[in-house]
């Protein structure tokens, strides 16, 4: 079972780092909100 999960989350940064959109839940006024982000966004993070 980790073995899947792990091969699921390597493909989906695989995927992000090409560009495609990735939805992530952002706690935010004590409730969790879909936030749609891309590559782009974290370029001046220091993302690999």
């Amino acid at each position: 079972k980790t073995r899947h999960i792990r091969a699921v989350y390597d493909r989906r940064i695989q995927e992000f780092r090409k560009g495609a959109p990735v939805c992530v839940h952002v706690w935010y006024n004590g409730m969790f909100v879909p936030v749609t982000v891309r590559h782009e966004d974290y370029l001046g993070f220091g993302w690999p």
